[in-house]
This record gives structure tokens, C-alpha cells and sequence, in this order.
């Protein structure tokens, strides 16, 4: 695992998702960090996981996790409109749960 660096831009997973938060990953820190952890949580966890209810429920409830530690590194660090983001963002990581689950290598 290589250590977290607040220089790099840990949002999302595509061109086009950088180009939007490259505007304010650094304003956001919290959300960074948090992208940080999901995304590792998700190559550790979620991708070993074998049943597609399992990985129904384990992406549910990292994806709440990405909520929750967002919500509250932003707040913690003052960053009012990284809580509002970290919502926007948690709502787009839910939306798109059928697409990523079933997607998913067997």
C-alpha cells in the first residue's frame, strides 16, 4: 500500500472524474482522504468477495463509510462545502451501485 500523498488526486477513477475534481481536491481535503481509503478498501474487500449480495452489501456499506469519514474530515477541517460534496459524491457512488456490482469481474 503506498502512503497517502495530498498532492494526488485520489476522487474517482476516470479522465473525465479528474478534470471535475482536479478543481478542488485540495480545497477538500477531507474527501481526498477519504477517496483515498474507499478506493483502497474497495481493491482489498470488495473485489475478493465472491456473491453478488455479498458485494451488494459490502460496496453499501463502504460506500457509507466514504460518507460518514467525508462528512466529518470536512467538517473537521471547516471545509463546509467539502460535507456538501462528500453528499453529492456518496449519492453518485450510491446511484451507480447495480452498474458497478454487476460490471464486477466473476
Amino acid at each position: 500500500m503506498e502512503p497517502y500523498n495530498k498532492e494526488t488526486n485520489y476522487i474517482g477513477n476516470a479522465d473525465w472524474q479528474y478534470k471535475i475534481t482536479k478543481i478542488f481536491y485540495k480545497n477538500a481535503s477531507g474527501i481526498n482522504y477519504s477517496a483515498y481509503w474507499h478506493d483502497f478498501l474497495y481493491g482489498n474487500i470488495l473485489h475478493r468477495e465472491h456473491g453478488i449480495f455479498n458485494r451488494f452489501i459490502l460496496k453499501v456499506i463502504l460506500d457509507l463509510l466514504f460518507l460518514i469519514m467525508g462528512f466529518f474530515r470536512c467538517l473537521k477541517n471547516l471545509q463546509l462545502h467539502g460535507c456538501i460534496l462528500t453528499i453529492k459524491l456518496w449519492i453518485v457512488l450510491f446511484l451507480h451501485t447495480p452498474v458497478y456490482i454487476f460490471k464486477m469481474k466473476k
